[in-house]
């Protein structure tokens, strides 16, 4: 377990000097190269005028860390230790008023270093002697004095002193520009003292022009961001020292979080270590969103200080600055803030001295811009501003999710309808509303985004808004009007039980009114402004009156839960909660059945339409019959597959079959054929082991081996009960040790879920023993050759003894196709399996989706490539795989037109799983973009379908490409910057200027 009480906990992370020498040194990872630099050159520095230097950096880069590091190890290193003394100072040293004031300041560190090394004969009477000085009037005497003694005391250790300050340019802030100059002097002439300060880089900037004194006086050291090595390295280190093994096994287990959050912290050293402190709170609950907000709640009162600390302009322009992101000139916030130029540009100056806003370069041309210098602070202001400026930044998070290690939205959308999402569980309602908005912007699953909406509208509500606010928030007027209807509905349903949970009448047999509202809430008959009515006038009618309406109200669920059976509750908690206003509300229908698990409600919207909608699928209608026992609804599901064009052998026995088991009287072929139904066609799983098991009891012994197989399939396939289904299949071998049948299915589950491979092998080798003219056992045999043992000559091999067995089975030609292209790189002969393959079977798409892909790769786009990207398109439907293909073959053969069409379906109909399968595959696609000279359509057709923010990164390169120079990077904040440049060098973009630190 982690020691929690340990300094790293608290006030540490901002104040090195609370931590231990030991714990500072253990801490100590990223600035390891530069302090071996500096202890190299300290080694080198025996004689003469020193180098004096500077480590500059933004606040949190670890310059405090690093000058104590530098202390311990010259302390530590007898050959340093007999040459230096370092000296060490408050970070801010507020007593010095004069010059003479920092050279007493060196003498009081100088007894403290002498005192603790217990070099008591060096510092005999120095304190008295310091006091002396100290009364001394005269400044000039008094800094002469002060040097003086300090020179003196040094001569008597033998060492030369190594003055380490911190925070340097607050000590020449408060001397004067003589003293500066005198100050100047005596590190250019004496050879005891060396300087090595720390300071921002806005503190160098502004001090350290051309006209001040130290003017290219310093050797500098610039402490740059953590790259994504270096980031890793300090979290695994600290996991190591604080036993903290949740972030030890996070960093392997999901790096994309990681190397997201590095982009989102700026790479700051201190926010990487606030990082591993949340972490290690959370790590197994977390995900990118939660673990920045935590991370952000400990940054803020640090934060909200800084900005509080401002003047009231400067709060103005540092918001208008931090809402804008992206570098904004003084051109662009004298327009948005209404002031004089000069007057923008004077609290910029102001402001840059202070070490909040940073001079950029900006494009085009070569101007300035300003964005805040620390990168975290911008990120926490964004997460505090209105709802569609964080969601931008959501989306950022999500991209860059994508961008490393791609996860699944839906799944995360689910989560949280489900109210099992342990990042959102403790959320107020205002967080949980924002977040199912920014969720709802990111699925593609129309059912999903409804059920999004509709929670986010719910969390609005919770907040006690008015309907006036509500239109406000949403904006009904603008791109939330197709929320006003649903929003409406809530209302009235809230107002409407709050009414109810109010009245009382003790008079009433029936009860309160908080006895009368589920039965009102539940009702599938009123809509819910009548419901909402109904409640209004409660406390006006007689008892008799409610009575009356309490019993028709009982009529009518008993009437509806006799139609609905198993899915009456289903039905009710979906008008109780507002998915649906009319039991034909198909739309609500299918939000509710993803909240509540309930597949089926879409037919009961159905039973009430009596008409299917357009975009309602087979696929649809299949979920949705499996999981009711209503054969009302079945029957239906089956007539409307038919409507849809499901192949009627799929459904023509439905009917009379579930009838038959509904009466449950068979025999084990009846049994056996009913368990092929529920499994195949209804895919009601547990029913159908319920009938392959009376099956198995009824029949003979030899006979159950293949009731056996059919289990083992189920439980592998369906249930996922991988050790009953080993048992099933050897069952099965020990009911007919000459069946080959079972060791195949054995195999597979070795092979695929089990990961037992050399047992695999032998059961495919078994089976084949017994049949080898099995063609499917040497597919499968090929396959595990090919993905799991690596054995490619052996995988052809079997692939081609299976097509020798029977050359009319497309799946052997199609895994030989997908050998030769993938394991091999032989993509001539990969095509000609492909084109078998699509000779035996003309109607599947994935032969030709396979050729065409090989000859995109090998940048052949002839005639036949570009044939088959146009059937692939009007032949795949939504299929994104196919789509993909199509458009990146219609790009390459610079169809530009057809290609934006293309594209636009493909984006449409990409879901999470697409994604994370091919977004190397998208990547290229953009590249192939960029290299054929339509970036700037693709990053227009990126804004035109909403995916300028959900995939900003893609669109800024495809705008970089565009504008054709690096150059334009300077117009994104950086944590847009750093994914934009990984994309732009896989794209291996020819740009102007190549050697700029844009780049």
């Amino acid at each position: 377990m982690m020691n929690t009480e340990q300094p790293l906990y608290g006030l540490a992370t901002y104040n090195p000097d609370l931590l231990s020498k030991q714990e500072l040194i253990a801490g100590f990872v990223a600035r390891q190269g530069l302090l071996d630099r500096l202890l190299a050159e300290l080694r080198r520095e025996t004689h003469g005028i020193p180098q004096h230097r500077l480590l500059v950096g933004h606040r949190g880069m670890g310059k405090t860390t690093l000058l104590r590091r530098l202390r311990f190890a010259i302390d530590d290193d007898p050959e340093l230790g007999a040459l230096w003394l370092p000296l060490v100072f408050p970070e801010e040293q507020y007593n010095i008023a004069a010059l003479s004031d920092f050279w007493l300041n060196c003498v009081d560190s100088l007894g403290d270093a002498l005192e603790q090394r217990g070099l008591e004969g060096a510092f005999r009477g120095l304190d008295e002697t310091a006091a002396r000085v100290q009364a001394i009037v005269d400044e000039h005497s008094r800094q002469v004095e002060a040097l003086t003694l300090l020179l003196d005391v040094a001569r008597n250790t033998g060492r030369r002193l190594l003055l380490l300050v911190d925070n340097m340019d607050q000590v020449l802030e408060r001397i004067d520009v003589k003293a500066a100059w005198s100050l100047r002097e005596v590190l250019s002439t004496q050879p005891t003292l060396m300087m090595l300060g720390a300071m921002t880089a806005a503190a160098l900037e502004v001090g350290f022009q051309y006209d001040q004194p130290f003017h290219d006086f310093f050797k500098v050291h610039r402490l740059d961001s953590l790259d994504e090595p270096e980031t890793f390295a300090v979290l695994r280190q600290l996991s190591t020292t604080w036993s903290a093994e949740s972030v030890a096994q996070l960093l392997d287990r999901d790096p994309g979080r990681i190397k997201a959050l590095r982009v989102l912290t700026g790479g700051n050293p201190r926010t990487v270590v606030l990082l591993f402190q949340v972490l290690a709170r959370g790590a197994e609950r977390g995900d990118v969103r939660s673990d920045l907000e935590r991370l952000l709640d400990q940054c803020t009162p640090l934060y909200k200080a800084r900005f509080e600390a401002l003047s009231l302009q400067a709060q103005r322009i540092v918001d208008a600055v931090a809402i804008h992101w992206d570098p904004v000139t003084a051109a662009q916030l004298a327009a948005t803030l209404r002031m004089e130029a000069n007057q923008i540009s004077a609290q910029l100056d102001r402001l840059a001295k202070q070490g909040i806003i940073e001079k950029v370069e900006y494009y085009p041309g070569k101007r300035l811009a300003y964005s805040l210098m620390e990168r975290f602070f911008n990120i926490w202001y964004l997460m505090r501003a209105n709802r569609r400026v964080r969601r931008k930044l959501v989306w950022l998070v999500e991209f860059m999710r994508l961008l490393h290690a791609p996860q699944d939205l839906a799944q995360m959308a689910r989560s949280q309808l489900c109210g099992v999402s342990t990042a959102t569980q403790e959320w107020g309602w205002h967080r949980r509303g924002e977040y199912a908005f920014a969720l709802a912007d990111a699925v593609d699953e129309g059912s999903l985004r409804y059920a999004l909406e509709l929670e986010g509208i719910r969390c609005v509500l919770a907040e006690g808004e008015t309907r006036t606010q509500l239109s406000a928030i949403l904006d009904f007027d603008g791109e939330g009007q197709h929320l006003k209807s649903r929003a409406e509905r809530l209302k009235y349903l809230k107002d409407a039980r709050e009414i109810l949970e109010a009245a009382t009448d003790a008079t009433w047999s029936g009860g309160a009114g908080k006895d009368f509202w589920p039965l009102l809430a539940r009702s599938v008959s009123l809509s819910a402004r009548q419901k909402w009515e109904v409640a209004r006038d409660f406390s006006n009618i007689s008892a008799q009156q409610r009575d009356e309406s309490k019993q028709v109200l009982e009529r009518e669920r008993q009437e509806f839960g006799g139609r609905f059976g198993d899915l009456f509750d289903a039905v009710a908690r979906a008008f109780e909660e507002g998915y649906m206003e009319v039991l034909g509300d198909i739309a609500g229908a299918r939000a509710a059945a993803v909240v509540f698990d309930a597949p089926a409600l879409v037919l009961v919207s159905l039973d009430s339409r009596g008409e299917l909608p357009d975009d309602i699928t087979f696929a649809e209608l299949a979920e949705a019959a499996k999981s009711t026992r209503v054969p009302r609804l079945v029957v239906l599901a089956a007539k409307a597959a038919l409507d849809r064009g499901a192949p009627p052998e799929d459904w023509d026995h439905l009917a009379p079959l579930v009838k038959t088991w509904m009466d449950g009287d068979l025999a084990a072929e009846d049994w056996n054929k009913l368990g092929n139904l529920l499994l195949i066609h209804l895919g009601r799983y547990p029913e159908a082991e319920d009938a392959y098991r009376k099956a198995i009891a009824l029949a003979l012994d030899e006979r159950a081996a293949c009731l056996w197989v059919n289990l083992g399939n189920l439980l592998t396939a369906h249930l996922g009960r991988y050790p009953e289904a080993e048992e099933a299949y050897r069952n099965a071998i020990a009911l007919d040790e000459r069946f080959a049948y079972p060791w195949n299915g054995l195999g597979h589950l070795l092979m695929a879920h089990l990961g037992r491979y050399p047992e695999s092998e032998e059961a495919f080798r078994k089976a084949i023993a017994l049949d080898e003219r099995d063609a499917s056992v040497w597919v499968n045999l090929g396959n595990l050759l090919m993905a799991h043992l690596g054995r490619y000559p052996e995988a052809e091999e079997a692939f081609r003894k299976a097509i020798a067995l029977d050359e009319r089975l497309a799946p052997p030609w199609i895994a030989l196709g997908t050998l030769l292209a993938k394991r091999t790189g032989t993509y001539p002969e990969a095509e000609d399996a492909y084109r078998k393959a699509m000779e035996l079977n003309p109607k599947s798409l994935i032969p030709p989706n396979g050729i065409a892909w090989a000859k995109f790769v090998r940048g052949t786009i002839d005639t036949e490539t570009i044939a088959l990207a146009h059937r692939l398109f009007a032949e795949g439907g939504r299929n994104p795989f196919y789509l993909h293909t199509a458009a990146c073959v219609f790009t390459a053969a610079d169809k530009w037109d057809i290609a934006t069409t293309v594209i636009r379906q493909m984006l449409t109909a990409a879901d999470p799983d697409f994604l994370e399968k091919c977004w190397p595959d998208i990547e290229r696609l953009f590249q192939e973009i960029a290299h054929r000279g339509h970036a700037a359509e693709g990053r227009d057709l990126l804004d035109e379908l909403g995916f300028a923010d959900r995939w900003r990164p893609i669109r800024e390169a495809m705008a970089t490409v565009a504008e054709g120079t690096w150059r334009y990077l300077f117009t994104l904040a950086p944590e847009v910057r750093a994914p934009t440049k990984i994309l732009l060098n896989r794209f291996q973009v020819v740009l102007a200027d190549p050697t700029t630190d844009g780049r």
